[in-house]
């Protein structure tokens, strides 16, 4: 859909903030929209030093700091001016995801919240589900495959206390997989990464949920993920913005599904050329609409 914006990248900007710290300087590359607010949040690269309260976090390294996040509405327009510009249609709001979770068939209300427009021009849509949990999903670019499930992992950790007193998993590895989609996932596991290494190897991590309903009294704990026809080190062309990239795949976040989440995968590319990353999210859900008197009264949703 189209939206106008009251400024846009690469415009000069006068920002306001707190009601006294003044700051002029360019929006840089990337953005947040919000659909609910219809409200925009920029990166500026000042020419004045950032105050600490406008950082929102302490300098730990005592360096000054001069990329300031704010909304448009703490800007004034220097040099630039309104632009009507393309975002990713949201979800309409009669609709409902839908997923299987162990053999249990998930129905969840949803509403796209934000569009994240990365530094690179591609647009990934954040959506809150009403169990509470964010799911994301990228417009891909041009000439990308289908993320596709295409079996599962089978991979062991070893679980240990650290000196935090809170339970790790570590040693990830794959010890097995297979072709045929499984059902069955633990609702322990929050999240594995594959990620490739200088050397061309891949590490594997795997991390709980914050907070475990029962005590992992062993020493190692075996668990699926999702198994997809794009794995890590594969080479994908692409083409953006006019440009055409060879990249590789150099690290897959795996969010595991639950009854509160789909699955959802997020690849990281790099172009081989430029070293420049990509970043593609994709969540499995379908999407119902549900006719706009039907209300959810008479639906199981879990």
């Amino acid at each position: 859909m189209k939206i106008k914006a009251p400024m846009m990248v690469g415009d000069r900007v006068h920002v306001v903030r707190n009601g006294k710290n003044e700051y002029d300087g360019v929006i840089l590359p990337g953005f947040t929209y919000s659909y609910g607010r219809d409200e925009f949040r920029f990166r500026v690269k000042t020419d004045q030093e950032i105050a600490e309260e406008d950082i929102g976090f302490p300098s730990f390294d005592g360096r000054p700091r001069y990329t300031l996040c704010t909304s448009a509405k703490d800007c004034t327009v220097i040099k630039g001016g309104e632009q009507e510009i393309y975002v990713p249609d949201p979800l309409k709001s009669d609709s409902v995801l839908e997923w299987e979770y162990n053999g249990r068939r998930i129905l969840n209300t949803a509403r796209t919240t934000t569009c994240k427009v990365d530094s690179n021009g591609m647009y990934t849509k954040n959506t809150v589900l009403d169990s509470g949990d964010v799911i994301s999903d990228t417009e891909p670019p041009e000439g990308f495959h289908e993320i596709k499930m295409t079996g599962h992992y089978v991979i062991e950790a070893k679980v240990e206390k650290r000196e935090d007193d809170k339970t790790h998993l570590s040693l990830c590895k794959l010890v097995d997989h297979d072709d045929e989609l499984t059902q069955v996932f633990t609702s322990l596991i929050r999240n594995a990464s594959e990620i490739l290494n200088s050397i061309g190897k891949a590490n594997l991590m795997a991390y709980l949920i914050p907070k475990l309903p029962v005590d992992l009294d062993y020493d190692k704990i075996t668990f699926y993920a999702p198994k997809y026809n794009i794995k890590l080190g594969d080479s994908i062309q692409l083409s953006y913005n006019g440009q055409n990239y060879d990249t590789v795949v150099s690290k897959l976040e795996h969010k595991i599904i639950t009854s509160s989440h789909p699955a959802e995968v997020i690849l990281t590319l790099v172009d081989k050329a430029t070293e420049k990353k990509f970043k593609v999210a994709k969540s499995f859900y379908k999407v119902i609409e549900l006719p706009s008197q039907s209300g959810l009264g008479s639906m199981n949703l879990f």
